[in-house]
């Protein structure tokens, strides 16, 4: 067994511990209300649980291989998930039925994140590219690209600008604008430290972002 633990954030003592996957988890998160929990596993599945109490209340079955994480959807009704079968698979949380598998990549998926809105998802790939979903039908809306290695993690700043990747090439890149304004402003090798002057403004409180090192 594999477990998961949750802990007394003051005192650092252990409060209970969630047994059930039977390889390495890779991922947990909770719910936006604080309710449940969800885990993404090397086991090709994703469990959710009851917070207060630890009880499983239902397995996700789908992925044809490790499951790199998953993310809540803001209203917490739908989870998005990744894999190393290279697909991201939506579900619906309330009875863990597949909505839909969104497939583009060519290589393992390892990270995903919803725009504040839920109107966008962006995923990052073993192949080096961010790619922006539209959530409500699973379409591919553009590839971001600028990344020398695998893109292993993206993040949605809480206002959907902007979004930050982080990957294997040891950058973590900004993309600027809204989930709708990097429809537009996609371009190739968009880095962290050559923003645009009211970027670097903004983030670094001054009109020259530190050089690139």
């Amino acid at each position: 067994m594999n477990p998961i633990r949750l802990w007394h954030a003051a005192s650092g003592q252990p409060l209970r511990t969630l047994q059930g996957h039977q390889l390495p988890v890779k991922i947990v998160t909770w719910s936006p209300d604080g309710k449940t929990l969800a885990s993404a596993s090397s086991d090709r599945m994703i469990r959710l649980w009851h917070a207060a109490s630890g009880q499983p209340l239902r397995t996700l079955h789908g992925h044809q291989a490790s499951v790199m994480s998953v993310a809540r959807s803001p209203d917490g009704k739908t989870l998005a998930s990744t894999s190393l079968d290279g697909t991201i698979r939506l579900w619906e949380a309330a009875n863990g039925e597949t909505l839909r598998t969104l497939q583009g990549y060519q290589g393992s998926v390892y990270s995903v994140a919803w725009s504040p809105d839920a109107k966008t998802l962006a995923s990052a790939s073993e192949d080096r590219t961010i790619l922006l979903w539209e959530a409500a039908i699973g379409e591919p809306l553009r590839t971001l690209q600028g990344h020398k290695g695998r893109v292993t993690s993206v993040a949605w700043s809480p206002d959907g600008k902007p979004l930050a990747s982080g990957g294997e090439d040891g950058t973590i890149r900004l993309w600027p604008g809204t989930a709708d304004g990097l429809v537009e402003q996609a371009r190739d090798a968009i880095r962290l430290f050559t923003l645009p002057k009211e970027e670097c403004e903004r983030y670094f409180g001054s009109p020259a972002c530190p050089p690139v090192r």
